[in-house]
């Protein structure tokens, strides 16, 4: 009977080989949830971002939509020391689904007043402040006309001054 016993206790003190894999993977899953949680509850959100900074606007609103005007404006500035140009291409940006229609029925409309505002300035009009007091021109001309929403935006996608 000694032999049965001992037989006994060397199957009792063999190790499945499926539970410890069991046990691995239930350890791994823990620790993942664990490493996981860890990284959720210590991300910083950022007080403001960058673009909330400069338009007032959060990253979680929809994208402006936008209409390109397809060609190119190329005119002549009024500089009298030499003859001066601009070559400038803009895009409209806008949230109303509703104004996409409208813009492409005004495009006329929208050439005329951009090429009409372009007339008026010189070459010294176009720093960093000046643009971007030109994009508020345009808005200004450009806007009154509109029904169905409003411009909130203009973007120079190419601009030569020369």
């Amino acid at each position: 009977m000694s032999e049965k016993k001992v037989k006994e206790k060397k199957d009792k003190a063999k190790i499945n080989p499926i539970m410890i894999m069991i046990v691995l993977m239930f350890i791994l899953i823990v620790g993942l949830g664990a490493g996981i949680g860890y990284i959720i509850m210590n991300q910083k959100t950022p007080a403001t971002t960058s673009t909330e900074k400069v338009t007032g606007h959060t990253e979680l609103e929809v994208p402006p939509l936008t209409h390109v005007i397809e060609k190119d404006f190329t005119v002549n500035l009024t500089d009298t020391d030499a003859k001066r140009y601009i070559k400038l291409n803009i895009t409209l940006a806008f949230t109303s689904t509703k104004l996409v229609e409208e813009l492409e029925k005004m495009d006329s409309f929208i050439r005329d007043t951009v090429i009409s505002v372009l007339r008026e300035k010189k070459a010294a009009d176009f720093t960093s402040k000046g643009t971007e007091d030109l994009k508020k021109e345009f808005m200004a001309r450009i806007n009154p006309y509109l029904k169905d929403g409003k411009i909130s935006d203009i973007y120079f996608n190419d601009i030569l001054v020369q």
